[in-house]
């Protein structure tokens, strides 16, 4: 016969102190190390109020009564760090001891994990654009996001945040559907090389600042009919068919080599030859992207924002203890969350 395992859960507004308070007393000695990024961008979603209330925090109960965290530290961290209150659902689980601790910590973050392709489809993207084009269209809004800089993508955990992605999504619906369309009849080769994230993303702000020349130049690219030597669309097509690999510091080299050919062809001049290694800051005509320092953030990012309070029912509060000596006086166990 199965013995009955009996979960406790109730819905507790966290402070800052109190998130701090379990993180340093409720410690489980065999989890992972925290990863700083993560708690960054976690925290950053407080501060800006898109963080989701009700998230779960496990507890592992031992028979002594004193707990230790087995899911949801990050979570806690971070409001340690932004100091925003939160509604977080805490969940007890009785455990034996350290291995049973252990084996229930182990399952967590496992299962499959929802990509971006699945958060595209969420947000109703792919409503208006399929998977085909919605998955490299989200990389390359990534990448504006990004300031073209592989570097800056790579550290900042704001653009890792689905809301923020969401947000300028939602601004490039039209780049976005145009981009598809303008596909249509050209080369499946062409099309290829046109997905791309690098390539993508220098169509999309081009086409949201200069739509007619865009239009002209991107479509004129794809379809290749007689495009003559000094072309910069020609110039570009064989730049892109010569860089065949696919990671981040070549996809900063072919933004920088779409931005050398739409300049060209901007301003009439013909070109040769691409040697975008040179151009250290992207700066594409027509566009913001001719000033220094220019970020696509500051019109996406929302006025900063607390959650608001969130009311419940009074529950029946377990009085575990963390097991730590931490009272007033130093010597006396602190009773989480007692009535």
């Amino acid at each position: 016969m199965t013995s009955m395992i009996y979960l406790k859960s109730e819905l507790v507004m966290v402070t800052a102190d109190v998130a701090r308070l379990l993180r340093d007393t409720c410690h489980f000695s065999r989890q992972r190390g925290l990863s700083d990024v993560h708690v960054e961008r976690l925290a950053d979603e407080m501060d800006r109020g898109s963080f989701i209330a009700g998230t779960q925090i496990t507890f592992g109960v031992y028979p002594d009564k004193s707990m230790v965290i087995l899911n949801g530290n990050h979570t806690l961290e971070a409001v340690a760090a932004s100091g925003v209150p939160i509604a977080l659902t805490f969940t007890y689980v009785p455990v034996k001891d350290d291995d049973d601790a252990g084996r229930i910590y182990a399952q967590f973050d496992i299962h499959r994990v929802r990509n971006w392709g699945d958060a595209y489809k969420a947000y109703g993207f792919n409503e208006e654009l399929p998977a085909y084009w919605a998955t490299p269209v989200g990389t390359a809004l990534g990448i504006i996001l990004g300031r073209f800089d592989s570097a800056i993508n790579a550290r900042d955990p704001l653009l890792k945040s689905r809301d923020i992605r969401s947000l300028i999504m939602r601004k490039y619906v039209k780049q976005s559907i145009d981009v598809m369309n303008m596909s249509e009849g050209a080369s499946t080769a062409n099309v290829k090389l046109f997905r791309r994230g690098g390539v993508l993303a220098v169509a999309l702000e081009t086409l949201r600042y200069q739509p007619s020349a865009a239009s002209e130049f991107w479509r004129g690219m794809l379809l290749d009919d007689g495009l003559k030597n000094g072309d910069p669309r020609r110039t570009l097509l064989a730049f892109l068919r010569g860089r065949q690999t696919s990671t981040k510091q070549d996809r900063d080299l072919q933004s920088r080599g779409c931005a050398l050919a739409w300049n060209a062809a901007f301003k009439g001049k013909t070109l040769t030859v691409l040697r975008p290694a040179y151009m250290i800051d992207i700066r594409i005509e027509g566009t913001p992207w001719v000033r220094d320092n220019y970020n696509p953030l500051a019109e996406l990012t929302p006025v900063k924002k607390f959650m608001p309070a969130i009311a419940s029912i009074p529950v029946d509060r377990p009085s575990f203890s963390s097991g730590m000596k931490v009272g007033v006086d130093g010597n006396s166990p602190l009773v989480l969350f007692s009535a």
